[in-house]
């Protein structure tokens, strides 16, 4: 039987997630890093996320021994923009249900209370699984950005932003997330 948690990101699990991302998460996050290597590269990633208030780590005390699964943060660039990023293990499908239930019940409700105008992702060209994600969760392709990485990979932008006038959000199709 599953047992899904999800627990404020701590520097080990982060560091966890970090060694041991998709080889495509890794291809990604590297193209717009200084760091070029794995363990140098989670290293700092665990350092800049742990503390982090909307960084979270999820996984499964059934799956792999209980380690976790995935990282997701949302940081606050400025006052009312929030930037998300994620990355994952190759066992990330097996609790993907799960993270969409946690981030469409729990985080956006923080979100929202936050007053937040703008979420913003920034992702590599061509990673259709991620980007099918973000459109399911709302978000919607703002703008593409040619050359974004540092050895000029393509990105897209994605983003939500808050209707004008609105006191509340909806970001995804009600019904859809049990």
């Amino acid at each position: 039987m599953a047992k899904p948690y999800i627990i404020q990101a701590r520097l080990a699990e982060i560091l966890f997630v970090a060694q041991n991302m998709r080889e495509r998460d890794f291809m990604e996050i590297t193209a717009t890093s200084f760091e070029a290597d794995r363990s140098t590269l989670a290293e700092n990633m665990a350092m800049r996320l742990s503390g982090q208030p909307m960084a979270f780590v999820l996984g499964d005390m059934e799956i792999d021994g209980g380690r976790p699964i995935v990282c997701i943060a949302w940081i606050e660039i400025h006052p009312g923009v929030w930037q998300v990023g994620m990355f994952a293990t190759d066992n990330m499908k097996k609790i993907g249900g799960f993270l969409t239930k946690q981030v469409c019940k729990n985080i956006i409700p923080a979100l929202d209370a936050s007053g937040v105008t703008k979420v913003f992702a920034n992702s590599i060209s061509g990673y259709d699984e991620i980007h099918d994600w973000l459109r399911f969760l709302g978000m919607t392709n703002e703008m593409p950005m040619p050359g974004h990485g540092k050895n000029g990979e393509d990105f897209v932008c994605f983003s939500w932003l808050r209707p004008k006038n609105a006191e509340t959000i909806s970001w995804i199709k009600p019904g859809t997330v049990a």
